[in-house]
């Protein structure tokens, strides 16, 4: 009787889970179907070495340069404002000292 029960519980639930996985799709407009299922071949594609690898270009505005520059040397300026950034480069040009380096002795006092 016990197994009989167990038997029972277990068809019972599998028939449960079954019905939660269901698909509960809606009759949908086959065009619409297929339409998300095409991939469209445009014949005027950009041939990849047309372009500039965009991280290989130089930035046009100053301040976006400085902080190319901390980023590449490992310095995080998020907390830097842009004015600061600029003082901070004008300070290291005075002294004759690397910018980032600069930098990074200034966010580390």
């Amino acid at each position: 009787m016990n197994s009989k029960l167990i038997v029972v519980v277990s068809i019972f639930v599998l028939i449960t889970i079954s019905g939660c996985t269901k698909n509960t799709e809606t009759n949908t407009d086959k065009s619409q179907e297929t339409k998300s299922n095409e991939v469209i071949i445009d014949s005027s594609t950009i041939d990849s070495s047309d372009i500039d690898d965009i991280r290989k270009e130089e930035p046009s505005n100053t301040v976006s340069q400085l902080r190319r520059k901390l980023y590449e040397a490992g310095v995080n300026s998020s907390q830097i404002t842009d004015s600061m950034l600029e003082q901070y480069e004008k300070e290291a040009a005075e002294k004759n000292i690397d910018f980032a380096e600069y930098v990074r002795e200034e966010v580390n006092k």
